[in-house]
């Protein structure tokens, strides 16, 4: 995954660099919060809050056009909807990767 301002200036129309930054920046600041929650919603069964928490990421993702964490959030979210449980920790893992991947991305041009 790769954070490109340019490209995503385009895809969102947001064309003021340094705004778009200042999203993509809350983007992970607030998402990370669900993130860690994930993994409490899963140790405690919690199904409603999983798919809260996942939806809450894939809709941040989707709005900004981060595509590969909106994907990863979508099919957690689907798996929680499902009650396909045992999929849980693979999925929340891929989620997690491509998360920090983006944030680590995200730091470096920030």
């Amino acid at each position: 995954m790769i954070v490109n301002m340019e490209e995503l200036a385009v895809t969102t129309g947001i064309s003021d660099i340094e705004l778009l930054k200042s999203f993509v920046g809350d983007f992970f600041k607030i998402c990370s919060k669900d993130l860690e929650r994930i993994t409490v919603s899963i140790e405690k069964g919690d199904n409603e809050a999983l798919i809260r928490h996942s939806h809450n990421i894939y809709g941040a993702a989707y709005r900004l056009r981060l595509a590969e964490i909106r994907e990863a959030a979508a099919t957690l979210g689907k798996a929680a909807a499902n009650m396909e449980t045992e999929k849980y920790g693979k999925l929340y893992g891929e989620l997690k990767d491509v998360f920090l991947t983006g944030s680590e991305e995200y730091k470096k041009i920030a």
